[in-house]
């Protein structure tokens, strides 16, 4: 079973909101729980096309240089993780 994109959006917002502020415990703390729920959920999809939006917003992202980039690149890692384990 694969779940739609609402989920991945929920998470990806949470865990790029979170790095933007990565000098606060507290946002620290909600980034490594994110990214925990999404590694966990990636492994239930979402569709391919979806995906690969999720993955291109990251790499624009990644590439502008924004202060959410830490949080994209989790973003990244976690997708790739499910291929690795």
């Amino acid at each position: 079973m694969r779940l739609g994109q609402d989920p991945y959006d929920m998470l990806i917002r949470l865990m790029r909101l979170a790095s933007e502020h990565d000098e606060n415990a507290q946002a620290l703390g909600i980034f490594d729980r994110v990214n925990d729920e999404l590694t966990a959920l990636a492994e239930f999809g979402p569709e391919g096309n979806v995906r690969r939006r999720i993955l291109d917003r990251c790499v624009d992202d990644i590439r502008a240089m924004n202060g959410s980039a830490t949080g994209s690149t989790s973003v990244i890692l976690a997708f790739l993780r499910m291929f690795l384990d």
